[in-house]
């Protein structure tokens, strides 16, 4: 004997039929007698474009009281403390260091401190920027012959400011690896200038940069590089 076949499936088709034709009705109904509904858009996905990397690296010496940023092709040096005419510098950064004759040497680097007088009288910033850029020379460029100083005013942060470019001639021992011309250039800011504190003494920012001779690479670096250093420069 065989069932008779359920009624169900299609009782609940009708059932469902009727559930769709409804719900029909309410949305036209609701949106005012058969006027279309306003569809919701979905929301806007963004996607954020990954930051440039800085073409500048800040160094920040406290000691000097400069900050100044050197090209993101420079390294920043913050162990190196080089001393000149008895001053301890800072904020050393270097430009494309290489290997060459089994000698280590770099294209150029920057260092900064504040000097004051030992005899407790004002410096003269000209006078001050040229004998340390002499010294620098004579220290980092072998069998160096610095030449005239060319020496110009500025200011920084309001504060009245020297530049003094010194071209060295170098007579290489290897001039393969070693530079044959290079500079020195030394920013030196007032640091009292602005009143009370006349003694304060200087600011120091040097830059001492191969110009000539070496390898072909690395190359020295641009003289624009060098003039944004320089320009970077704020007293802190």
């Amino acid at each position: 004997m065989t069932e008779a076949p359920s009624r169900l499936p299609a009782t609940l088709s009708v059932i469902a039929i009727v559930a769709i034709v409804a719900a029909v009705v309410a949305i036209a109904l609701l949106h005012g007698g058969g006027e279309r509904g306003i569809a919701v858009p979905e929301p806007a996905r963004t996607t954020s474009a990954p930051r440039p990397e800085p073409d500048s690296v800040e160094v920040d010496n406290a000691d000097a009281r400069l900050t100044y940023e050197v090209p993101k092709t420079w390294t920043a040096q913050e162990d190196s403390h080089p001393e000149v005419l008895g001053v301890r510098f800072g904020g050393a950064a270097t430009y494309a260091p290489y290997p060459c004759g089994g000698q280590e040497y770099s294209r150029a680097f920057a260092v900064s401190a504040a000097v004051q007088s030992t005899a407790g009288k004002e410096l003269d910033p000209r006078e001050t920027a040229e004998r340390f850029a002499r010294e620098f020379a004579t220290r980092y460029f072998t069998g160096a012959a610095p030449g005239s100083a060319d020496a110009g005013t500025s200011e920084v942060d309001g504060r009245p400011a020297v530049l003094v470019s010194v071209p060295v001639r170098i007579d290489a021992e290897d001039p393969a690896c070693q530079a044959t011309e290079g500079l020195v250039t030394v920013l030196a800011i007032d640091l009292g200038a602005s009143g009370a504190e006349r003694k304060a003494g200087l600011a120091l920012l040097v830059i001492v940069t191969d110009t000539a001779g070496g390898p072909d690479e690395p190359v020295p670096p641009s003289e624009d590089d060098l003039r944004a250093v320089i320009a970077s420069a704020r007293v802190s």
